[in-house]
Formats: structure tokens, sequence, C-alpha cells
């Protein structure tokens, strides 16, 4: 997923300028859910850690962060 062309066409380029600097939780510890961190990364956004709904993934780390469960 190249989340290039959708900066400056919708509400994602807002977003980005009111996330810079600041810790995120990302849901989702699998191969899609890696994508939008990475970008957030190079957008100067931090990934705390993620979050995911199955237990066997919870308490492992994903990319090097931590994974907890949604609650």
């Amino acid at each position: 997923m190249n989340l290039d062309g959708l900066i400056g066409k919708s509400y994602l380029h807002e977003f980005l300028q009111h996330a810079k600097g600041k810790e995120w939780i990302c849901f989702g510890a699998s191969d899609a859910g890696a994508t939008a961190p990475q970008y957030l990364l190079k957008e100067g956004i931090k990934i705390k850690y993620y979050c995911d709904n199955d237990s066997k993934k919870q308490g492992s780390t994903f990319h090097d962060l931590q994974v907890h469960s949604p609650e």
C-alpha cells in the first residue's frame, strides 16, 4: 500500500500535521498493519506499541515493538 498518493488529497494530510511528534498506538500486528506505521515513522510519527485481538500475538513483539491486547 502506497500512502504517498493520498497526502494532500484527503484528511490524511491534516492528520499528519497534527500527529507529528506524538506517540500513537497501532492496531493490527500483521503484514497489513506494518505498512502504515512504517510510513508514519517516516513522517515523524512514533508508534508506541501495537494492539491486536489475537491472543497469540499479545505479549510478543512486532517490528521491535510490544503487542498488547486492545483492552
